[in-house]
């Protein structure tokens, strides 16, 4: 598990006090990849700083945040999101051809959690018709829907 953020930012946690929180978490990566990860966002959202992700039954991700955020407000931020997360944990794993599901919690304020739920459909795309053999493979996002779950005050 590689932690590695980008320029001008950091993880406002330490990778074994992750694992240590989600050690009971029933995980089913496949062969090869992590349950627990950090990444760096690709995208800045205007939901807020995106903090944690969940995809129930497959694997929990944590993301870097900006130097401006202040540490302590980081840490205590994704040690909330992860008790918040907690309660998804249980869920079925949805081995759905051409759909996802993730929990994502976003940082909206210096006081609040956005809690939102991402669901994605897939398409395969044809090979031929302008398309290679490469991209063929690719899923395209065909529909995309987010609810908000809750909106948690950060103690």
């Amino acid at each position: 598990m590689k932690a590695q953020a980008s320029a001008d930012r950091y993880f406002s946690i330490e990778p074994s006090r992750l694992v240590a929180l989600t050690r009971d978490w029933p995980f089913h990566a496949g062969i090869g990849a992590e349950p627990r990860r950090f990444r760096n966002p690709k995208h800045i959202k205007e939901a807020g700083e995106l903090l944690a992700c969940l995809r129930p039954g497959r694997d929990v991700t944590i993301y870097s945040l900006p130097v401006d955020v202040d540490t302590v407000l980081g840490e205590r931020a994704i040690t909330r999101a992860l008790e918040v997360l907690e309660r998804w944990k249980s869920e079925p794993f949805e081995n759905a051809e051409g759909r996802s599901r993730s929990i994502v919690v976003y940082l909206h304020d210096a006081a609040e959690l956005r809690v939102l739920d991402e669901r994605l459909k897939f398409a395969r795309r044809k090979f031929g018709a302008g398309e290679g053999l490469s991209s063929s493979r690719k899923p395209r996002v065909t529909s995309r829907n987010i609810t908000e779950l809750a909106r948690v005050e950060l103690d």
